[in-house]
């Protein structure tokens, strides 16, 4: 395919730039890495076939964005000299797939839901012979407005490159085997790989690289620029090396290219990594690839949905358990079968019981939850001291836990100058005048 002049290539550039440098949102990009074949000598220069791979999330991305992927813009720059050398702004991907959900925990099925559109885009560029080589780029709006380790991630969008060494060593480079989304979960151990594989055969290593960012909310898809590309603002403790704050940190193997750690904050956070070809024992080229993991609480998937709880002298108590397919329930106390998700204990005297319930799944996944039931003589109530109304499920709602037959006259809260800022026989949510 003969490369388009670049004169056209300019004023088309910057025609498509315009027209879509208006403010919008274009949250949606999870994750892309680029590639390239070298295919030979021409007449009129070396031929490369480059492969652009880009993820889109299809679930609660911007549908009108994910249309706007298609054309891609492709730029060429000559390393040495940072001035454009081809370029293509019509590039059609020519494979759009929807990707199952990839979890580092086969027990995890939370991402059953998740949805990842990787559309791959493909265009042969002629170039002349060069001693500095080149770098092939693409840039792109925006980063999910979920995303936990960059500032501002809606309004920043993302770059994905890749760099032609020298000439002289007509190179292919490597290709990642990993694609855009992995899911974990919280406090797990894990380890994945980001390997490549290197049709030359050249050595490799890997190191954990900058996220780099690249267009924004008002340019959401631009003519693609030169390097160096700038890296995006982490949020803190995230950083380059550790991009999801982990007190443990992450480690990333130079040489397999394993990258093992153990996250302990829920969240969606974007990560990058180099793969560095070496010949004869010089790093001849290297490639990146940007992708995003989401870290879950997976801990309820297996759990006894009634807590610890107290009751009075006399009071049956149902359990109910689930997430598995078998269940074995040990205590010391009172049970009315130990095989099933629901059974019941009663308690005629005081004391303080504990109920350990193991569940399975056919699939060999297995948790473990306990409850501790507190038996009292009488009735009693109980005020908390804090609760934490954000919605989230968890300790909404102020109000006190009564053991035994008890019921509310009326509740008031006051704040600390006097005034009531509630009144009424249920629960306060944390809202003063509607606020």
């Amino acid at each position: 395919m003969a490369n388009t002049p670049l004169h056209k290539i300019l004023w088309l550039g910057c025609l498509l730039l315009l027209a879509i440098a208006i403010p919008a949102q274009a949250s949606h990009m999870i994750g892309g890495k680029m590639s390239y074949k070298y295919l030979g000598a021409t007449g009129a220069g070396e031929r490369y076939e480059v492969l652009l791979t880009i993820y889109a999330d299809c679930q609660n991305g911007q549908p009108d964005a994910t249309m706007t992927d298609n054309p891609a813009y492709i730029a060429v720059y000559g390393n040495a000299s940072h001035k454009l050398v081809a370029a293509d702004t019509s590039v059609n991907y020519f494979s759009s797939t929807v990707l199952a959900p990839n979890s580092l925990n086969p027990c995890n099925t939370s991402g059953d839901n998740a949805c990842v559109l990787a559309r791959e885009f493909k265009r042969e560029f002629v170039l002349p012979p060069s001693p500095d080589g080149y770098t092939v780029s693409y840039q792109r709006c925006c980063f999910p407005n979920s995303t936990a380790n960059i500032v501002n991630p809606a309004d920043n969008g993302a770059t994905y490159y890749c760099v032609i060494p020298p000439t002289i060593n007509k190179n292919t480079s490597a290709v990642f085997k990993y694609n855009a989304q992995v899911i974990t979960c919280i406090n797990d151990d894990f380890a994945m790989d980001l390997s490549a594989a290197d049709a030359d055969g050249d050595s490799v290593s890997y190191e954990m690289a900058n996220v780099l960012k690249g267009a924004s909310v008002s340019y959401i898809k631009p003519f693609p620029l030169a390097g160096p590309y700038d890296s995006v603002n982490y949020v803190l403790p995230a950083t380059t090396l550790n991009p999801l704050g982990a007190a443990g940190g992450m480690y990333l193997h130079p040489a397999t290219g394993i990258l093992s750690g153990k996250p302990d904050r829920i969240g969606n956070y974007f990560l990058a990594v180099n793969c560095i070809e070496w010949r004869g024992g010089v790093a001849i080229n290297r490639v990146y690839q940007q992708f995003q993991m989401v870290v879950v609480n997976c801990s309820s998937l297996f759990a006894a949905t009634r807590k610890d709880t107290a009751v009075i002298k006399g009071a049956t108590v149902q359990f109910h358990a689930g997430g598995g397919t078998k269940y074995r329930w040990y205590t010391n106390y009172n049970l009315s079968n130990d095989t099933i998700p629901n059974p019941k204990a009663s308690f005629p005297e005081v004391g303080v019981f504990s109920y350990v319930v193991v569940t399975s799944a056919v699939i060999g996944c297995e948790a473990t939850d306990t409850i501790v039931v507190h038996v009292l003589e009488h009735s009693d109530v109980a005020m908390p001291n804090a609760f934490s109304p954000n919605g989230d499920g968890l300790n909404d709602i102020f109000k006190p836990e009564f053991i035994g037959p008890c019921s509310v006259k009326y509740l008031r809260v006051y704040n600390r100058y006097g005034n009531m800022v509630y009144e009424g026989t249920g629960g306060w949510d944390g809202r003063y005048n509607g606020k």
